[in-house]
């Protein structure tokens, strides 16, 4: 469930930087191109600024995020990360001639065995950027 969260977290920011990729290629790098011409001006460089206020360091700041939770939600997997996601997911290999409230038992039981140093790096990596998320 923990990767599932990651991952989640994992593919909204990698779908909000590319907006904000697409949102500086077609509106605001043509406007203010054309606002540099009195002739193709659509809008002033001053209302650019009120619209589109401080786009590139807000997206400047989220694809160094993307990157650092890209680092941390897919490093090299290890056999052992591996096998706990297997678990996570299909109550493992070894669940085959289980009842349901073994499976289940075991799945708690593997939850409460977090990963610890995963959790707290991605706590510290949301504490990080906290003060820029306004």
């Amino acid at each position: 469930r923990r990767y599932q969260v990651r991952r989640e977290l994992l593919t909204t920011e990698q779908t909000f930087v590319s907006s904000l990729d697409t949102l500086v290629e077609v509106f605001y790098n043509p406007l203010t191109e054309a606002a540099k011409s009195s002739k193709t001006r659509i809008l002033s460089e001053e209302d650019i600024h009120l619209l589109f206020s401080n786009i590139l360091v807000i997206i400047q700041l989220n694809r160094q995020f993307l990157k650092d939770l890209e680092a941390h939600v897919n490093p090299s997997a290890s056999l052992q990360d591996l096998r706990r996601d297997a678990e996570d997911n299909d109550g493992g290999a070894d669940d085959a001639g289980d009842g349901d409230d073994a499976k289940e038992q075991r799945r708690e039981e593997n939850e409460k065995k977090p990963n610890e140093a995963s959790t707290k790096q991605l706590g510290a990596l949301f504490l990080g950027f906290a003060p820029y998320f306004k």
